[in-house]
Order: C-alpha cells, then structure tokens, then sequence
C-alpha cells in the first residue's frame, strides 16, 4: 500500500495560465505539482475576491524548495 502524501498549497495564481506557468517551472525543477481552482475558468474567467484564483499544489516536503524556486524567478 503507497504511503500516503501530505500536500500544501504553495502559491495562489491569478488565473489558470499564470498557474500552468508556475507548474510548469516547478517541473523542469522535477517538483511535481496539481493546480486547484476555486472556480470554472471557463465560467469565471476573471479574478474577483478570490473566483478565479488557482493553488499550486506540492507534497510537502518538496513545498521550501518549491517557494525558494517561484521567488527566485519572481526576482529574476
């Protein structure tokens, strides 16, 4: 039986783009990530008082490094 995951939300996105390059950027680190979404991009389509917004995902133990990587190339 797999040893089960605890996961943490590392980032909140303005969007599902903005998500999906986050993602992809944690996975070229070899980061594994899944996004949630707190509304239907395709039925809110926009960011207002939280609809819209997507979490970046990670196990936990990989979350440190996973911030240390977005913050570096947010300063980039």
């Amino acid at each position: 039986m797999p040893k089960e995951q605890r996961v943490v939300s590392i980032y909140q996105a303005n969007g599902e783009l903005e998500a999906r390059v986050i993602q992809s950027l944690l996975e070229s680190y070899g980061i594994a990530s899944f996004l949630v979404s707190h509304a239907s991009g395709s039925v809110h389509p926009f960011t207002i008082d939280g609809l819209g917004k997507v979490d970046v995902v990670v196990a936990e133990e990989t979350a440190q490094k996973a911030k240390r990587i977005i913050k570096d190339a947010k300063d980039f």
